[in-house]
């Protein structure tokens, strides 16, 4: 089993900490953003073994 890294959640806690905690829509906006960056980088690690299996 792995240990969880809470980097990513401490971060958007510090962000959601300094801009409010009533601000909804940055909130969501944050959560979107960490889906997306989700997103990136399970392509880019799928684009990554495909070019080692070409090799």
């Amino acid at each position: 089993m792995y240990k969880k890294d809470n980097k990513a959640k401490e971060t958007f806690g510090d962000l959601k900490e300094n801009i409010g905690h009533d601000n909804v829509q940055m909130e969501m906006y944050l959560v979107a953003m960490g889906h997306n960056i989700r997103k990136y980088h399970k392509l880019k690690m799928k684009q990554k073994r495909r070019d080692q299996e070409d090799v």
